[in-house]
């Protein structure tokens, strides 16, 4: 072993020892309550080392590059150091600042840039530096947008100084929530939930038409609530589902489309969404118990609409299901990993009912994580030590990304607080749409869309919920309403073209074309992109309203919504005619949409157009039962 070689390995190690550390901070702060301004800096101080030991700045390393890249990591922890141990002096002399403050300041957004260029790339950098330069040359851009310019020392303390920069609200709920729920999935899977979802979904539903695919569904909602990555869930379960899908019968871009839209569907299920639901209470106030119970119906509804859409694209493609004998057994799956579906209960029971914090929710995850692994091991895995480490480092670097892009949105968000642009651009949004509120979400759904494509859903919600949500909220959308369809929209972003993250990710494992998967996506999604609209004008559907106003707007958009998944893949028992697909895709939008003096018309017209479709079929004898394989009816 050359010494390179041991200089490396010395590298790998180091990364090991802060990640693990870093692990085990964030549980004691749990028990052990440190003030803000001491938590914050020493979380992203620790989150910084391990990136530069992790990233480093040269694909191939070399003597100067590690050279360098541990310089970082110490500048890093002087910074966060510094920070943490002066707390209270530099709170006293924010309006007076040090030279030593104002060097920290311009190290700290200069170190927390190099972060997210190395963790997200480019994109949410360019950002941050468009940001600074317009709070430097404010006086210079037009006069719409323009302010008197701010000088270095003024914006270096404000990152540096103030809770409303650097150090704001969104590297905080990094610090006590989502490294905490980063942590509890990581255990999960170390443990053997990964697996176990997939065999449970595919003991559920492998026998059925079109079981991969729906296989795909179940697994990646399950893996959705730990992990909160839409393009983690495809590259987790896809590397299972999109090889058999391929296998049988699903072209390749199919099949990789299919597990897109399965998995953006995870990080839209309570209890983790992506980690930027932790994030709207602190926008809107309330408690999170609040977000989950809002989010739950839309969730479940956009999954409703993905299984039919996938059981009547296997019907028209004549995709059957897997013999029973190729599929695990449900009691012996439960039998082996029901443990790990108590864990999750035991998470939104703490939310939910039991109103807990969602810090002291990921806790008990935690912990419960550990105990009934220790009790009961699932799949096979060791009681050992390294099972744990290995976890604790994997949380480590997994949390890397939500700590870069909150630490770097607190850029954003200092210069809009320093600026007032966020006021300002509210208002020209409302100048130009002229109040008109179809204008107004339109606006704020493109955005939305926009920025997911090029930004961790977590950066993507921040900047929208502060940009554009609040013209929405003006205007008289509700708060929760507003700010879950930014993040709905935000979450979009994955599929949608030209960058569409989950695409990419997905071709990786299924080997196809970039575009027709995304076409294939978006086309599988279509019913999906419309559900913020619904819940936007309807509130209802977030449980703001009366039990009878929830009942039938639900009953409305299962019903339309099927209508429109026959009208979008042309199958409904059978295949269907030109005049059909349109009555049905027309009819499924009304109900959608909130044109309620049309509703009752269109929902009445899909259930005789169902009625008339069923009679056909059986009249033809082509009907095909939705759900029955011919395996499973043999």
């Amino acid at each position: 072993m050359t010494e390179m070689q041991r200089f490396n390995r010395l590298m790998a190690r180091l990364c090991t020892v802060f990640c693990v550390g870093l692990s085990v901070f964030q549980v004691a702060t749990i028990f052990f309550k440190l003030p803000t301004m001491q938590l914050r800096p020493l979380h992203l101080c620790f989150g910084m080392a391990v990136v530069f030991l992790m990233k480093p700045s040269r694909k191939e390393r070399t003597w100067w590059s590690n050279a360098i890249d541990l310089l970082l990591a110490a500048a890093g922890l002087t910074v966060g150091i510094y920070s943490a141990s002066n707390y209270l002096e530099i709170a006293f002399r924010a309006g007076n600042p040090q030279t030593a403050d104002i060097v920290m300041g311009v190290a700290l957004t200069l170190l927390v840039m190099e972060i997210a260029r190395r963790t997200v790339g480019w994109v949410l950098v360019g950002m941050a530096v468009v940001a600074l330069a317009y709070a430097f040359l404010g006086q210079y851009v037009p006069d719409l947008f323009a302010h008197r310019g701010f000088s270095l020392s003024r914006i270096a303390t404000m990152m540096f100084m103030s809770s409303e920069g650097i150090y704001g609200t969104s590297i905080g709920i990094s610090a006590t929530v989502i490294f905490q729920f980063v942590l509890f999935g990581s255990l999960l899977q170390a443990t053997g939930a990964g697996r176990f979802f997939v065999d449970f979904a595919m003991a559920l539903l492998g026998t059925l038409r079109g079981g991969i695919a729906k296989v795909a569904v179940i697994a990646s909602s399950l893996f959705g609530t730990i992990s909160g990555s839409g393009s983690g869930n495809v590259v987790a379960t896809g590397s299972i589902t999109i090889p058999m899908m391929i296998a049988t019968g699903y072209k390749r871009h199919e099949a990789g489309a299919v597990e897109c839209v399965a998995s953006l569907g995870g990080p839209l299920l309570p209890p983790m969404m992506a980690a930027s639901a932790f994030l709207i209470p602190e926008f809107i106030g309330g408690e999170y118990r609040d977000v989950v119970i809002a989010a739950a119906v839309p969730a479940v509804l956009y999954f409703w609409s993905i299984f039919w859409m996938i059981d009547f694209q296997s019907a028209r493609l004549g995709i059957t299901g897997l013999p029973k004998s190729e599929c695990p057994n449900l009691k012996a799956t439960l039998r082996e990993g029901w443990q790990y579906l108590a864990v999750i209960a035991l998470i939104v029971y703490m939310l939910v009912v039991r109103r807990n914090t969602p810090t002291m929710a990921a806790a008990a995850g935690i912990l419960a994580v550990i105990v009934v692994s220790l009790i009961k091991p699932g799949y096979g895995q060791k009681r050992s030590l390294k099972t744990y480490v290995g976890a604790f480092e994997k949380a480590a670097k997994s949390a890397t990304i939500p700590i870069s892009t909150t630490a770097l949105s607190g850029i954003v968000l200092g210069v809009v607080t320093l600026t007032g642009i966020g006021v300002v651009f509210s208002s020209r949004i409302l100048a130009v749409a002229g109040h008109s509120v179809v204008a107004i979400v339109l606006v704020s759904m493109v955005a939305a869309i926009f920025l997911g494509m090029g930004l961790p859903p977590i950066a993507a919600y921040i900047i929208v919920a502060v940009l554009v949500a609040p013209t929405m909220i003006e205007v008289g959308f509700l708060p929760m309403a507003a700010h879950l369809f930014v993040f709905w929209y935000g979450m979009f972003g994955l599929i949608t073209p030209p960058v569409c993250g989950a695409v990419f990710a997905s071709c990786g494992i299924s080997e196809a074309k970039i575009w027709p998967t995304a076409r294939e996506a978006i086309k599988s999604a279509s019913v999906g992109y419309l559900i913020p609209l619904a819940f936007v004008f309807q509130p209802a559907l977030l449980l703001y309203g009366t039990p009878p106003e929830l009942i039938w707007m639900i009953v409305l958009y299962l019903v339309g919504s099927l209508a429109m998944v026959a009208g979008v893949q042309n199958y409904f028992m059978e295949p269907l005619i030109l005049w059909e697909r349109i009555a049905l895709l027309v009819c499924g939008l009304i109900c959608i949409l909130p044109i309620q003096s049309l509703n009752p018309f269109a929902f009445g017209l899909i259930l005789i157009l169902f009625a008339y479709l069923i009679v056909k079929s059986k009249k033809t004898g082509k009907a095909q039962p939705p759900d029955v394989s011919e395996q499973q009816a043999g």
